[in-house]
């Protein structure tokens, strides 16, 4: 996979700038399973603090410095995403249980 530290300090670069970054296109089949698992890692640490909450793809992208993009293509295959029309965002809501399953999922 990739190195979390390599990750993260790309990741605070762009949140310092105030834009969400992505990793240069295309990625090997490789590279995308590695950075699917560094993104999944990333929301699933955001969204521990918000059991049984809506968050907008946008607010994590916004933390993270991750681009939604990236962020919906990680999320999509755990099914835990949903849309809200009234906001046009993308937005995750998961209870206790469900997010432990993740977690200890993406822990192994």
């Amino acid at each position: 996979g990739i190195n979390a530290e390599y990750g993260d300090f790309s990741y605070v670069l762009s949140k310092l700038e105030g834009k969400p970054g992505t990793p240069e296109k295309p990625l090997s089949d490789l590279g995308l399973i590695s950075y699917r698992s560094y993104w999944r890692s990333k929301v699933l640490s955001y969204i521990s603090s918000c059991i049984n909450e809506q968050v907008l793809i946008t607010e994590i992208s916004k933390s993270t410095g991750i681009l939604a993009e990236d962020l919906v293509l990680a999320l999509h295959d755990l099914g835990i995403l949903d849309f809200d029309e009234k906001c046009k965002d993308f937005f995750v809501k998961v209870d206790g249980q469900l997010l432990k399953k993740y977690v200890d999922r993406c822990s192994s």
